[in-house]
């Protein structure tokens, strides 16, 4: 499995953890701002969180689009 890649849309206070490659085949709803999509094996695909705290996302470092969590964390971003 290859590092999950986090993007993260300031604007919208909006962070997705993608976890696979896999084709999305379902969204669930875990709860009012945290889904899940799920490929068509039932297996997680990706977690979008919605309405995340400003002063989290603030944490994280200005990077392009997209970045490897792995990244992330070695520079203790989060």
């Amino acid at each position: 499995m290859r590092s999950p890649i986090l993007t993260c849309d300031r604007e919208a206070n909006a962070v997705y953890i993608r976890l696979s490659d896999a084709d999305v085949a379902e969204t669930v709803e875990l709860s009012e701002s945290v889904y899940v999509d799920m490929d068509s094996q039932g297996e997680p695909v990706g977690f979008e969180i919605l309405h995340a705290e400003p002063s989290v996302l603030a944490r994280i470092p200005e990077l392009p689009d997209t970045a490897a969590l792995r990244d992330l964390v070695k520079h203790n971003a989060l």
